[in-house]
């Protein structure tokens, strides 16, 4: 193997091209919430963590940051593991990955541990890991999952899967959205961020989550990571976002990111005076059509949640793992 890089935020941020091809070839991961549009954004204001390491072995890679533990340990960890839907191991060779686990277990000094997340049950990887690392790998469920949908046979395929339920909503959205005028408008690429953002914000203070206190958008620290992740998205080129509009007005908003053929979503919401025509699962289904026409075959609607089962063809279950 070639040469281990160390790098620094900056320098990482400059490899971004590099990184993120070697992401979309990494396999069994969540390749949206490993690109640094997430990553960085997290690392900043959700752990708040002034130091990162983050190495490179040829196109094997390991992002790090540290966070103190009341015990005095440090806990070294992917850049997000609120959720723990990113990997901090990227690259198609498990080889490289593990040399990489190696040399940060042998500098890593005897007050700290090693966190690894976003690693799917039942990987090649986590089943190589735990051979060469035995008793000083401990694998755990996280209490996160991803639920996915699978285009891979077409979307009709894709809507005859689902229950009867869901399919009298999407027609009951059809029949009421042309009667109240709705229409949907995709985000522009020379829209400011900030008033993406502020029409997203808009909209969350009409819905149920903000009446009841359960806005993710209430608490800054979220409302800062999701700003600068929509950003980032933009810049990149990889931002989905769609509103749907009454007159001249947002009414609702679904707000995600695509890369490979993989659609990732973040947050979506509706103004609640427009329930009863059940916009929520139509403007889903909008998304999907347009996500689909892209080229889209896997819909990922992020962290499991009762109401997308009606959507997944899949449950992707999670596992963490602490090295000493």
């Amino acid at each position: 193997m070639g040469s281990l890089q160390i790098l620094d935020e900056t320098e990482f941020a400059a490899a971004h091209e590099a990184y993120h091809q070697a992401v979309l070839e990494t396999p069994e991961i969540g390749l949206i919430c490993s690109r640094q549009e997430w990553l960085l954004p997290a690392c900043k204001h959700l752990h708040r963590s002034p130091r990162s390491r983050i190495t490179r072995l040829e196109q094997s890679w390991l992002s790090l940051c540290e966070s103190p533990l009341p015990s005095g340990e440090i806990l070294y960890h992917a850049l997000e593991t609120v959720w723990g839907f990113s990997s901090a191991l990227i690259g198609s060779s498990i080889e490289g990955k593990l040399e990489l686990l190696r040399e940060a277990r042998s500098t890593l000094n005897s007050r700290s541990l090693l966190l690894i997340s976003g690693i799917v049950q039942g990987s090649d990887f986590a089943t190589e890991a735990k051979k060469s690392f035995g008793d000083d790998l401990d694998w755990f469920p996280q209490n996160v999952s991803s639920v996915i949908a699978d285009f891979n046979e077409g979307l009709d395929v894709y809507l005859s899967r689902r229950p009867p339920s869901l399919r009298k909503s999407l027609k009951l959205f059809s029949n009421r959205a042309n009667s109240r005028g709705i229409s949907f408008q995709a985000a522009q690429t020379n829209e400011a961020p900030a008033a993406l953002f502020q029409r997203i914000l808009n909209i969350e203070s009409r819905s149920w989550k903000s009446r009841d206190g359960e806005s993710i958008f209430q608490t800054p620290d979220y409302r800062n990571f999701y700003a600068e992740l929509l950003e980032r998205c933009q810049l990149s080129g990889i931002l989905r976002l769609l509103f749907a509009r009454s007159d001249e007005s947002d009414v609702a908003y679904c707000f995600g990111a695509k890369f490979g053929d993989e659609y990732r979503g973040f947050q979506m919401s509706f103004d609640e005076d427009f329930r009863s025509l059940a916009l929520g699962n139509g403007l889903q289904w909008k998304m999907m059509e347009n996500c689909f026409a892209e080229g889209v075959r896997r819909y990922d609607f992020g962290m499991y949640a009762p109401y997308k089962t009606n959507w997944a063809d899949e449950q992707r279950l999670m596992i963490s793992g602490v090295l000493r």
